[in-house]
């Protein structure tokens, strides 16, 4: 299984997943994308907790770019905000 399958599928990382990937996908969340869809989804950091299941902490740090969400946290919150994956991450 590929890693645009493990992310889309929600499925958990290998225990040792090459430090390369997670960089590039750590580094290409769309922040301006992701605001838009929490608003489009009329939904409030709480509210976005609860639905995706992330902590609310977590979504604080991500949206004040001090933490990087790991791929399966992206996979929550594109399920969670109906958006595609792809529409969350930036063109690299």
């Amino acid at each position: 299984m590929g890693f645009w399958e493990w992310l889309v599928l929600g499925v958990c990382w290998p225990e040792n997943p090459p430090k390369s990937l997670i960089n590039h996908v750590c580094r290409t969340l769309h922040i301006a994308i992701y605001f838009m869809a929490m608003a489009k989804a009329c939904l409030d950091v709480n509210e976005l907790a609860e639905k995706s299941g992330v902590p609310t902490a977590t979504l604080v740090q991500v949206k004040g770019g001090r933490q990087s969400p790991r791929p399966k946290t992206i996979g929550k919150l594109a399920r969670a905000l109906n958006v595609p994956v792809e529409e969350l991450l930036e063109d690299t």
